[in-house]
């Protein structure tokens, strides 16, 4: 076939190392050199003549036609100049790779397109041909076949278009075939048996891909047995200097057993929070039930001592009666209390409070419970305090009640401190509460039974702990946002210590108030302290 540039010049490119095939407007090869011919199994002559389509696998010859001709129109992403790897035919029928590059033609033979081609060796083989021992180089190549055939995940080679070029020893078993599909479109061979919806993602991987982008999808497949498996496959191309696909890497890792022990540990979950709203909601129940009979023992008691006053005898085993009556009665609403923390039964109100009057009618209380055996309460107030705050009342009242209970309780010489600074931070502002006793300090056994009451392995051991109402304030606190800390020094006593957030209300008065505290409030160092 006569050749469209001088016969010197075609003697010079017919001894190139590289591929070279000239191809007319209509596709057909007018011209290879030898190396070209080598490549494709052939000689140049028995190109000579042939279409371009017929080394091309059959089942790509249509796609590759219109691919030649939007490049032609100037529509091909492939781009001039730019390399892409292609699945290709030899004249033999070997399944081989080539890296093609085009080059068209204006001056010498208009309308005409070389095509530089590169050809990677049989496709039965990996994408790296076998190489010959004597060099390093190859040497090298051959240690990479091999590190990609052993990859713990499964790896497909493709080409630009998706046909497969190379498959590792897991992806030959993921599709069944010992041959790894070489040369046939990657979405029909590489998972042979994925759901349609899965088979879906996949083209839109591959698509995505061929554009330049790396996806990451979750795909379902079914394997040898029949059992359902799970991937996760991740997509992407690589790239060549002109930012266009070379080729794209497919990779696959078996996810099943790590999702099923995933689903499981969802399952465990959802199954505890169950049981454990389950508990709270009977606990709950059983509370409530319980504080009916309490209340009637109680009142009856109570009616009992004002017939008894004339018998002593009988008056205190009443008064026994009913002291136990009404402590048993504060536990079942300590855990009626927290049972419904755990289920949620809890939300937190929060309104303008007069935090000043709270904190002194709590004091009061406490003090008269701690006057029999002379412990003392000292109030010490941030003269910055405000006197309105935007808060839970009620929660606060409860968890502070039994915190000074616990306090005047535990300690056995000495006096109760409660100190309470205010710390505005700009648009935030804090409650900051530090309770001291004089009681023993608690042990670690301790702090975990007031973190988890149900959990702890040990109960309260100290005298006078309150049992569950320390827990109740804690998990109280924690509800309206703030924290709860135990700073304990060994023969010294606890120290607790509470942040709360809270907002000042301006404009509030307490209509009842001439002051906010009682005249005992006196002014001491930027604090005011109440004796």
């Amino acid at each position: 076939m006569t050749t469209p540039f001088d016969a010197r010049l075609a003697a010079d490119l017919d001894e190139a190392p590289v591929g070279l095939l000239m191809v007319d407007a209509e596709g057909t090869i007018v011209w290879s050199n030898a190396a070209a011919a080598g490549i494709f199994e052939s000689t140049p002559t028995q190109l000579d003549g042939r279409s371009i389509e017929s080394l091309v696998p059959p089942h790509r010859r249509d796609a590759h036609r219109g691919l030649r001709d939007r490049y032609r129109a100037g529509g091909s992403p492939l781009g001039h100049g730019a390399a892409r790897v292609l699945a290709a035919v030899t004249a033999t029928g070997h399944g081989i790779a080539v890296e093609v590059t085009l080059v068209p033609l204006r001056r010498a033979a208009a309308g005409h397109v070389l095509a530089l081609v590169e050809g990677f060796g049989p496709r039965s083989e990996p994408l790296i041909a076998t190489l010959a021992e004597a060099s390093p180089v190859r040497r090298g190549e051959r240690l990479y076949r091999a590190v990609f055939d052993q990859s713990y995940q499964a790896t497909w080679i493709l080409s630009s278009d998706g046909a497969v070029l190379a498959a590792n020893r897991r992806a030959r078993g993921i599709m069944l075939r010992d041959d790894g599909g070489l040369g046939q479109d990657s979405l029909a061979v590489s998972f042979p048996r994925a759901t349609p919806a899965s088979r879906a993602s996949l083209a839109m991987s591959l698509a995505a891909a061929q554009e330049g982008d790396a996806i990451r999808i979750s795909l379902d497949d079914v394997d040898g047995s029949g059992a359902a498996r799970c991937h996760d496959v991740t997509v992407r191309p690589a790239l060549g200097d002109t930012g266009t696909p070379l080729f794209l890497v497919l990779e696959a890792r078996d996810v099943t057993e790590a999702r099923r022990r995933e689903e499981e540990l969802v399952a465990a979950r959802l199954a505890a929070e169950a049981a454990d709203r389950a508990k709270a909601a009977f606990l709950a129940r059983m509370s409530h039930e319980m504080r009916t009979p309490l209340h009637a023992i109680l009142g009856f008691t109570r009616l009992l001592l004002e017939d008894a006053q004339r018998d002593p005898t009988t008056a205190d085993a009443l008064k026994q009666v009913e002291q136990s009556g009404e402590h048993l009665l504060a536990l079942v609403e300590d855990v009626l209390e927290i049972a419904r923390l755990e289920a949620g039964g809890l939300a937190v109100d929060d309104a303008p409070a007069n935090v000043q009057v709270l904190l002194a009618d709590l004091v009061a209380s406490a003090r008269e419970a701690g006057a029999p055996r002379r412990i003392g309460i000292e109030l010490e107030l941030d003269a910055h305090l405000p006197t309105w705050l935007q808060l839970d009342e009620n929660k606060l009242r409860r968890a502070l009640r039994d915190l000074l209970d616990h306090a005047v309780s535990v300690t056995s010489e000495g006096d109760v401190a409660l100190q309470v600074e205010w710390e505005p931070e700009g648009r935030r502002h804090r409650l900051l509460l530090l309770l001291t006793d004089g009681g023993p300090a608690p042990d670690a056994g301790e702090v975990s039974y007031l973190q988890s009451p149900f959990d702890a392995v040990e109960p309260l051991r100290s005298p006078g702990r309150k049992g569950l109402g320390l827990a109740l304030a804690r998990r109280l606190i924690l509800l309206m946002g703030g924290d709860f800390r135990v700073d304990s020094t060994p023969k010294r006593g606890s120290r607790l210590r509470i942040e709360l957030p809270a907002r000042p209300v301006e404009g509030l008065r307490d209509p009842s108030d001439s002051g906010s505290l009682p005249a005992a409030a006196v002014a001491t160092g930027g604090l005011e302290a109440l004796g």
